[in-house]
């Protein structure tokens, strides 16, 4: 362990697509992709995953989110 804090949903750490996803989804490398389901070959023995999660809905699909913040911060004001 490092010491490093790094901020993750899901055990997924984001990282920027090269392309924006609703417009140019075929120009993003399916290696940055992950889905719960299905990690990229680079996470599968990784503890820290950085990838643009997938999460597929349904069409009209109700989606509550819920974020919990369970670290904390070094450089917190409090």
């Amino acid at each position: 362990m490092t010491g490093v804090l790094v901020p993750q949903l899901n055990n997924f750490t984001f990282t920027f697509p090269s392309s924006p996803l609703l417009t140019q989804a075929e120009d993003v490398n399916p290696d940055l992709l992950c889905q719960q389901e299905k990690l990229p070959p680079r996470c599968q023995d990784s503890p820290i995953c950085e990838c643009v999660h997938i999460i597929d809905l349904p069409l009209g699909a109700t989606v509550e989110l819920i974020l919990v913040d369970q670290g904390t911060s070094r450089h917190s004001a409090c």
